[in-house]
């Protein structure tokens, strides 16, 4: 056996900006090297030798400096300087896995807020564990706040998205970066769509021919493209799939829907205005049906839709875990050679699979049940890994919860100190009325915002441990529970534990890339360490069994009866599943 080799001394400089941090002073490229060249530089002793910068948000593993980064480690530095955990990756399952790479090639990774974190030891290991799992947690936090925002807006009449055809998004500058936005009719495309409706209401057109006449007037689709051309072989083609999306959006009819905040037609009315009435949207509705053009959807009930990936690796690269990227699988059904109509989850063509790829859905969600067996922990070992999470995590919590106050109290004095900034300016008459109110009423939700954080921090850690505590629960009965829910119920359960599930290219589901919430992948490996315990207390004892995985095991007894199906909601109380 070869020797291993120890990696060059040197640091390497990691510095990550998501988008919404760029503008951030506290978060700057600037501030994160400052911290880093005052804290750990002088601490570590060893030449700079490398700066990486990415300006893309932690959850995206596909980061250009990141990935060079990790080629290039070992080679030439020994050491990886970060501002603080949560900049090395906000998605704890693949955070865990490079750092476990980077652990092996001897790489160490030092934040300039944990100096004294050595990955290399238990200790050091559980604390960047649990420091991933917060930040993870935060992005969390983050999501809830912008859809609610998203919710609120939609509420109020206004388009959230990008506007539909016919329709633009405009905005206006308040003032700095601050802007209103807001959805209006399109002068020049709206009429094409009107003369859309006015073909399809005549009842004389099928979409096919609509579209060819659109294209005979020299109307184009956005984006430059034509709504009917010819093949290569001469066969007519037409953009029919597009026009029914079209006949088939309320938003043409002047109403804002939006089935993920179960708003549905007729609750709110649009802000943007209507190119049909309410009329003229439902007879166009029944002209399609009778033409047996109506928008259907797959009847199949995708069980894991928009959470699923397959694993593959880059073109021209090799089978190390480091070349390998993730691709969103879609939904579709196809009709098999006997008749029969078959789900499928499959990818587009493209990279790094030129030809895509086809699961069938059923072999796929067959998996499930005995996915969550491997996850699932001891019910036995739950009071030694609640005193094992319960010693380990309240120090590491207060320790995050204690600079995080200190930055959000630092935030709101210095948003009170511009507010008396703004007043000076505007009593010295250097800021008009307007400007004044408008700098003042983003002060005022900065602030709400900060000290809404505040208050959520000091909730306290001892509720943050009972949360993990309903959390190992459900782990601990989860796969028995599986067995006897519904659809809808299995599918908000698998939502609750799951980020995102990893197939291969096979269809078998990779545990090791999927991704678990927040708490539940820090109870995975707090188990692991449990269970690892239980071995290493007696050095004389036998090895577990062949095929035996230590705190991921099957403890599920047959006879065991049926479970209270209750789970943990998004914020942390108990909700049932009946």
């Amino acid at each position: 056996m070869g020797t291993k080799t120890e990696p060059t001394p040197g640091i390497a400089i990691y510095l990550r900006c998501s988008d919404e941090d760029r503008q951030t002073p506290e978060r700057s490229f600037a501030l994160q090297r400052k911290a880093i060249e005052d804290i750990v530089i002088p601490r570590l002793g060893l030449p700079v030798v490398r700066v990486y910068h990415d300006l893309l948000t932690g959850t995206n593993y596909n980061r250009a400096d990141f990935q060079k980064m990790l080629a290039e480690c070992g080679s030439i530095f020994s050491h990886i300087a970060l501002y603080r955990v949560d900049r090395f990756g906000r998605d704890t399952a693949e955070g865990l896995q490079i750092a476990k790479q980077l652990r092996h090639a001897g790489v160490q990774i030092v934040p300039a807020s944990n100096p004294n974190l050595d990955i290399t030891t238990p200790d050091g290991w559980l604390l960047f564990t649990i420091l991933l799992g917060l930040g993870e947690h935060e992005v969390g936090v983050l999501r809830l706040r912008t859809l609610g925002g998203m919710q609120a807006k939609l509420e109020s009449g206004l388009w959230a998205h990008r506007a539909p055809d016919g329709y633009i998004n405009v905005r206006r500058q308040i003032v700095g970066d601050k802007y209103e936005k807001w959805v209006e009719m399109d002068p020049e495309r709206a009429p094409m769509i009107r003369l859309g409706w006015d073909l399809l209401l005549t009842g004389e057109h099928s979409l096919d021919q609509i579209c060819i006449e659109l294209d005979s007037r020299g109307c184009l689709r956005r984006g430059g493209k034509r709504w009917a051309w010819l093949d290569r072989h001469g066969n007519q083609i037409t953009a029919a799939n597009a026009l029914t999306k079209i006949f088939h959006n309320e938003f043409y009819a002047g109403w804002i829907v939006s089935p993920r905040f179960k708003i549905e037609r007729g609750m709110v009315r649009s802000q943007a205005g209507a190119i049909v009435t309410d009329a003229e949207f439902d007879r166009g509705l029944k002209i399609l049906e009778e033409h047996n053009h109506r928008k259907t959807t797959a009847s199949h009930p995708y069980l894991l839709q928009g959470m699923l990936y397959v694993s593959a690796v880059r073109r021209g690269q090799n089978t190390n875990s480091a070349n390998f990227t993730r691709v969103k699988l879609l939904c579709t059904v196809c009709r098999g050679k006997g008749g029969g109509q078959y789900a499928y989850y499959f990818s587009r063509p493209g990279k790094p699979m030129p030809d895509g790829i086809y699961l069938r859905a059923d072999s796929i969600e067959s998996q499930i049940q005995a996915t969550l067996a491997q996850i699932a922990v001891n019910p036995a070992r739950i009071p030694a890994i609640r005193e094992h999470y319960a010693n380990s995590v309240a120090q590491a919590i207060e320790d995050h919860l204690n600079a995080r106050t200190t930055e959000l109290t630092r935030q709101i004095s210095k948003l009170h100190e511009l507010e008396k900034a703004n007043l000076r300016q505007y009593a010295r008459g250097k800021l008009s009325e307007m400007a004044f109110d408008e700098l003042s009423a983003e002060c005022r939700a900065k602030l709400l915002c900060a000290e809404t954080s505040l208050s959520e921090l000091r909730r306290g850690t001892q509720s943050r441990i009972t949360d993990l505590d309903r959390a190992i629960h459900i782990m601990a009965r989860m796969s028995e529970a599986y067995a006897y829910m519904e659809f809808s119920e299995r599918k908000r359960l698998l939502r609750l534990l799951f980020d995102s599930i990893v197939v291969d290219t096979s269809g078998e589901i990779l545990l090791d890339r999927s991704v678990l919430n927040t708490p539940f992948g820090y109870l995975r490996s707090v188990a692991s360490i449990v269970e690892g315990h239980r071995y290493e207390v007696k050095k004389n004892a036998p090895q577990p069994p062949t095929g035996e995985q230590k705190g991921c095991s099957i403890y599920i007894d047959a006879s065991t009866p049926r479970v209270n199906r209750t789970l943990v909601s998004a914020s942390g109380g108990p909700r049932s599943i009946h």
